[in-house]
């Protein structure tokens, strides 16, 4: 079994599309852990939209990398209203990230994720599900380095409750 960190987001009916997507989730893959969820502002070329729900869910899965992401996540976002061609800042009713897939580099999937350190609404829910995680080529925990980049201090995330 691999242990694997997907990344949630959504900012179209985030409350409804967020606990479908958890339920599909829980349906297709053995959930481990579900991080709280934070609003944080839209980003990109998305600036001016409403403002993202994020947060992340570790699961244990027998898949390969490939198969979660395309068989699993795009399936889910599909269920819920992703188009085939979608612009990479488009508002969503959900988006899938395999945030990182065991100890496995796979620079063609993006794996383990490139901005993990760049985006607050993607690290804080990653630490909360597994706060000793290490990412990849890096000689420090997550942890380590965002306190070293003292990134977590001026992002302000208002948690939300699902239910």
């Amino acid at each position: 079994m691999t242990e694997a960190y997907i990344g949630l987001g959504s900012n179209i009916e985030p409350q409804k599309y967020t606990v479908l997507a958890l339920q599909y989730l829980q349906r297709e893959l053995d959930v481990v852990a579900i991080s709280k969820f934070y609003r944080s502002p839209a980003i990109g070329t998305a600036i001016g939209q409403a403002d993202f729900i994020n947060g992340v869910v570790k699961v244990k899965t027998t898949l390969t990398a490939k198969q979660l992401k395309f068989d699993v996540l795009r399936e889910i976002e599909y269920k819920l209203g992703r188009r085939q061609a979608m612009p990479k800042h488009a508002a969503r009713t959900m988006d899938l990230d395999l945030l990182v897939f065991g100890d496995e580099v796979i620079p063609s999937m993006n794996i383990p994720e490139a901005d993990i350190l760049k985006r607050p609404f993607v690290y804080i829910p990653l630490l909360e599900v597994e706060p000793q995680i290490s990412i990849v080529e890096t000689d420090e925990s997550l942890s380590q380095l965002v306190s070293h980049k003292h990134s977590m201090t001026p992002w302000q995330a208002e948690a939300l409750i699902l239910n």
